[in-house]
């Protein structure tokens, strides 16, 4: 896959003078941004004639769309790294990159000395993950790929019935990545609520019609930070599972509100699937149908039967980046997600799970997802996860692990949890554990939970049964 150049006429479809991108501290139009990717351009270009690739820090959203664009035009890959938190040692060993992108005057361009791979890189667009496992890897995208995709998605979705777009995530997490370029396109300008005040959030949404994406449990903390006179037009989940109990509590808050559901992976360009609000108020547990390009199967299994789910389509990724920057091509054909799920007669998609979350109970399957969407509504509020964990007496059991609640408050008793879950699902399903954590779940750095680190170690958290 070669390295394309951007053609920076499609980025000047916008007014010069309309809103592009808005944080606590700053407001950048359109030809701001423009006139200093330009500028970024034209040193990057000089600095790396033959392409290469670029670290663009994504913790500020100005400076990395900027940089984006800049490396794009330049004809040099861009990898968006979350400075501060992902380990500069594990991308560099990883997709070996020329350098960093910084915006100052003194400082655009830091070699971090590490040598070039001395062949073309594939993509323009590497978008580090680690998955479930913790292992750093690249995801390998092209730019194109991204927009049609996050356009796709938009369109689904009609975002251009809002007057803005808000986001509160990273941007090196594709489905930022992917926020962003569909408000771009759609002429929307983007807000990034980080570090703004509660009145400033309220301020926004009341005074504008303005969506926002994010993962479920940002779409309710979200709510938590609004009056019902300033709900969102859209919310959208675009991340983990956003279960029907959650579905229940936005709409309750925000009657007026539409909802919509994204399902993805970053190997799929950010978005796979989409259920739009009419949809998903009858279907509150699936996740959606392929967008436009795409096609999806259940491996192995009849029409509605639980098996892994595959995609194919052209925005699939080229490959990985492995350790030692070393290529891996996707193997041609049907890419497994590694998610189990089922499809409907209508082609629609309903997730149950992870293929490695499932764990045998007395010679039975068990899926934690089954379990977490049973206990969704008893803990409302309170982060939790349901993992299969070793047990010295039959081998595995789901174990739920329950983290500290912002108010100190304790979490539901043993007893309230199993009489909740018996009438949902059979007695297996019951958690043989549970612990409770004095603080959040762990995340990896791609803001996933670290379910290695809680499997790994669950006989340190302190038990509760």
């Amino acid at each position: 896959m070669a390295t394309r150049r951007f053609q920076s006429d499609s980025w000047l479809t916008r007014s010069p003078s309309a809103l592009a991108l808005t944080t606590f501290d700053r407001s950048l139009t359109v030809g701001d941004v423009l006139d200093a990717a330009h500028a970024v351009t034209a040193r990057l270009t000089s600095a790396f004639p033959d392409g290469g690739c670029l670290l663009v820090p994504s913790t500020c959203p100005a400076e990395f769309l900027i940089g984006l664009i800049a490396c794009n035009r330049a004809g040099v890959a861009a990898a968006p790294w979350r400075e501060g938190s992902q380990s500069l040692a594990s991308i560099a060993g990883v997709i070996r990159p020329d350098g960093i992108v910084r915006l100052t005057e003194d400082d655009l361009i830091e070699p971090i000395g590490t040598p070039s791979l001395g062949r073309p890189r594939e993509g323009d667009l590497i978008m580090m993950t680690s998955g479930s496992s913790g292992v750093p890897k690249g995801v390998v995208l092209t730019l194109d790929q991204a927009i049609l995709n996050a356009v796709s998605a938009g369109s689904a979705m009609q975002v251009w019935r809002c007057d803005g777009w808000a986001i509160d995530i990273d941007m090196a997490l594709m489905s930022a990545v992917s926020h962003m370029l569909m408000a771009w396109h759609f002429d929307l300008p983007l807000h990034h609520l980080t570090g703004r005040g509660d009145i400033a959030v309220a301020d926004l949404f009341r005074e504008s019609r303005v969506g926002f994406g994010g993962s479920p449990v940002q779409l309710i903390r979200l709510g938590e930070r609004l009056n019902a006179d300033c709900g969102p037009l859209m919310m959208v989940s675009s991340g983990d599972f956003l279960s029907p109990a959650m579905v229940d509590e936005i709409l309750a808050a925000f009657p007026d509100t539409r909802v919509h559901k994204l399902y993805g992976l970053t190997e799929c360009s950010g978005r796979f699937c989409c259920i739009t609000h009419e949809q998903l108020v009858t279907d509150k547990a699936a996740v959606g149908w392929p967008l436009p390009g795409f096609h999806g199967r259940i491996a192995s299994a009849g029409s509605g039967e639980i098996g892994e789910i595959e995609a194919s389509g052209p925005l699939l990724m080229a490959g990985y980046y492995r350790a030692g920057g070393v290529f891996e091509p996707r193997e041609p054909g049907w890419f497994s997600t590694g998610d189990l799920g089922f499809q409907g007669s209508d082609g629609l998609f309903t997730l149950v799970g992870r293929a490695d979350d499932v764990v045998k109970v007395g010679g039975e399957k068990v899926d934690r997802q089954s379990i977490e969407l049973a206990l969704s509504d008893l803990m409302t509020g309170r982060e939790f996860c349901v993992l299969g964990v070793s047990h010295s007496l039959v081998g595995q059991c789901p174990a739920l692990f329950v983290a500290a609640a912002p108010d100190g408050s304790d979490p539901p008793g043993w007893g309230a949890i199993v009489a909740h879950i018996r009438p949902k699902l059979p007695s297996r399903f019951i958690p043989g554990l549970m612990y409770r954590l004095d603080e959040a779940l762990p995340r990896l750095a791609n803001g996933k939970i670290d379910r290695e680190t809680l499997k790994t170690n669950h006989l340190k958290f302190r038990r509760l049964r």
